[in-house]
């Protein structure tokens, strides 16, 4: 039988203290700055593909916004349906990052990292989706401005939710908040 200590139940895991004898890790870890500028190498492209979905837009287009209206009256529901699955996307990014993370609070450090960027690369492209339904909207009905929208808002939300030591350290600790 073990008996109780005055301190906490180490989870192996300790970005904030010293070394982490236990873990084999200290602070300064390579391991997480490896993954973290893998994972921001990621979500730049992915921010990256938004802006040249705004050039492709402007190029097909003509870059014109002028008389492109009058297509979107005969598709009016097609494009209600797209914009909404793009905000879906905007909403539901955050969601499915935090419940793709959520197990990996006390995890030895590998799966941390692991967890950690399968939900922010996952994440990045439900957000890159809403950018690639603004350049449908826009195809669709010859306005570009749709794309242009949707592709500001993307790259708001990324930026938002950019990949970040301290998001990391929150989800090591179980706050599930990767942002």
């Amino acid at each position: 039988m073990t008996e109780p200590t005055d301190r906490p139940e180490s989870t192996g895991f300790d970005f904030a203290g010293s070394a982490n004898p236990e873990a084999g890790f200290s602070p300064g870890d390579p391991r997480v700055e490896s993954a973290l500028t893998q994972i921001r190498v990621i979500a730049g492209a992915l921010g990256a593909s938004v802006a040249v979905y705004g050039v492709i837009a402007w190029v097909v287009t003509g870059g014109a916004t002028e008389g492109a209206g009058e297509a979107i009256g005969l598709a009016l529901p097609i494009v209600a349906v797209l914009v909404g699955m793009a905000i879906m996307d905007l909403l539901l990014a955050p969601l499915i990052e935090r419940s793709l993370v959520g197990g990996a609070a006390g995890q030895p450090l590998e799966r941390v990292l692991a967890e950690y960027r399968k939900a922010k690369i996952i994440g990045f492209a439900f957000r890159e989706a809403a950018a690639v339904l603004g350049l449908m909207v826009a195809l669709f009905t010859g306005d570009p401005a749709w794309c242009y929208g949707l592709s500001a808002a993307t790259l708001v939300a990324m930026a938002l939710a950019w990949p970040s030591r301290e998001g990391l350290e929150r989800v090591a600790r179980g706050a599930i908040q990767p942002e």
